[in-house]
């Protein structure tokens, strides 16, 4: 009896084990997307009527201003905006599309607008501002020491990575699951997220994330099915290189012979892109390779669903694109050096009166080099000109005037920090000198 009743009550522990509500049965990849607007697009209508300037767009009418050639208006709701100017032959307008804060980063977004003419004092053209979109895979497997092991990768803002959110396994306890740290760190197994297993036919976890949307309804995807969690789609795939298409965007196009590139070098490269396991939420997430040599575009290949046409928030990559345009610029003709003491270029070729001896000895180079001496550290909270605090205050619109403002609190050149502000006053200018020498030659 003693022994009928242990293997019984074996028999039942495996049972359990074996139970379909387990978190074993999760193993797999699970995807959730969610979008938050914003809703306001399309045509966009700038007209003059009745004696005042008019904006159309999404069924709603509002009066617009007019001061000199630039236009601007707002709509009721305080969180959409248009700037532009209108050009010398009021032949268009070009500007821009304010649009609300996204999800994602917190940020209102500028989108470039051009309006053509349609009438008499009439323009026209088409708003498409940047989609607020919250994108969750999660895959999960399970390991050799009876757990179940997840991770959650997150392309928009890659919040898997954080702390909040750096999911090591899940649990599933009846319809409970538990997406759970690491028992190390500071998190130390505590649980990040939660919500529910719906085993039905559609197959739903639905997790709850707070600060970031809220519900997300993650659905299971099959085996054979197409994903963009992969770089092309699927866990591997052949690739076989073809030249870039040629448009009328200023690049002309070629292939990599062309240019005296070897082509078995660079598709084995793109191979390994498209090789590459994303297993963990440290694997690299390649969006896009472009290569152009001698003044040619020679290959453009693009990841994970990105493409030519979609807008990416390079967010600190700018600061690179910077010193590239101040490059640019020098490369031009620009009257610009490294060299140059910024106060000066920024004030037409006089220093402001009055200027202390640090700021004239600023240089383009300490701006790039974030070695400006400025108050500005983005990792001090307190620091008068982090980041955070120029976007949150009101006071100062132009991020150029705020920063040429900040107190110095060290030579020019001392020591290198943290600070996003810096480059702002070198782009600006190299990209307004740039501008003029290009308009000089054309003419």
């Amino acid at each position: 009896m003693v022994v009928t009743l242990v293997q019984a009550q074996n028999h039942s522990n495996d049972a359990a084990a074996a139970k379909p509500n387990s978190a074993r049965e999760l193993a797999g990849l699970w995807e959730a997307k969610r979008r938050f607007g914003p809703d306001i697009r399309g045509s966009l209508i700038i007209k003059q009527s009745n004696g005042g300037w008019w904006a159309e767009i999404d069924g709603k009418t509002v009066p617009a201003k007019l001061a000199g050639d630039a236009f601007a208006f707002e709509l009721p709701d305080g969180q959409n905006a248009f700037k532009g100017s209108i050009g010398a032959r009021r032949t268009d307008i070009v500007g821009h599309w304010i649009q609300p804060a996204t999800l994602e980063s917190g940020t209102r977004y500028a989108s470039p607008v051009i309006l053509m003419p349609y009438g008499r004092d009439a323009w026209r053209g088409n708003v498409l501002p940047l989609d607020s979109t919250m994108t969750l895979y999660l895959m999960v497997k399970a390991r050799d020491d009876g757990s179940v092991g997840a991770f959650l990768r997150n392309p928009e803002r890659n919040i898997g990575w954080t702390p909040q959110y750096r999911v090591d396994h899940i649990e599933l306890e009846g319809e409970l699951v538990k997406l759970v740290a690491a028992n190390t760190g500071t998190q130390k197994g505590r649980v990040l997220a939660e919500g529910r297993y719906y085993a039905d036919e559609q197959e739903i976890l639905s997790i709850y994330f707070p600060n970031r949307g809220g519900t997300f309804d993650f659905r299971r995807v099959a085996p054979d099915e197409v994903s963009d969690f992969y770089p092309r789609g699927r866990p591997t795939g052949t690739y076989v290189y073809t030249p870039p298409p040629a448009f009328d965007d200023g690049w002309p196009t070629a292939s990599l012979e062309d240019v005296g590139i070897l082509r078995q070098g660079i598709e084995k490269f793109i191979q390994m892109i498209i090789d590459t396991p994303i297993d963990s939420v440290n694997a690299p997430e390649v969006h896009g390779v472009l290569i152009a040599r001698h003044g040619k575009l020679v290959l453009e290949e693009y990841f994970h669903s990105e493409y030519r046409e979609k807008p990416h928030d390079t967010r600190s990559a700018a600061k690179s694109l910077t010193a590239t345009l101040v490059g640019a610029a020098i490369h031009a003709g620009v009257p610009l050096e490294a060299s140059s003491p910024v106060y000066r270029v920024m004030n037409d070729g006089e220093f402001p009166p009055d200027l202390e001896p640090r700021k004239r000895a600023l240089t383009v180079e300490h701006l790039l080099t974030m070695s400006s001496g400025l108050d500005c550290d983005d990792n001090d909270p307190n620091s008068p000109g982090r980041e955070d605090f120029m976007v949150d205050e009101s006071g100062e619109p132009y991020y150029y005037k705020f920063t040429m403002a900040l107190k110095m609190i060290r030579e020019p050149g001392e020591k290198a920090v943290y600070c996003s502000i810096n480059p702002k006053p070198a782009g600006r200018r190299s990209e307004t000198r740039l501008r003029q020498t290009v308009a000089d030659a054309v003419s």
